[in-house]
């Protein structure tokens, strides 16, 4: 995901979702996607355990 988000940073291209308030062209949309990226790679890993 991470690195998709920077082939559209590239692009000048920016992912904002308005039901969650994410804004990938902000400081804050980028933590917060890196965050929930995060947090589902380790949900994935202990699912496949």
């Amino acid at each position: 995901m991470l690195s998709i988000l920077q082939i559209m940073q590239d692009f000048d291209i920016n992912l904002i979702c308005m039901d969650d308030g994410i804004d990938s062209s902000k400081d804050v949309g980028k933590l917060t996607i890196s965050i929930l990226t995060a947090v589902a790679e380790i949900k994935s890993e202990n699912i496949c355990v």
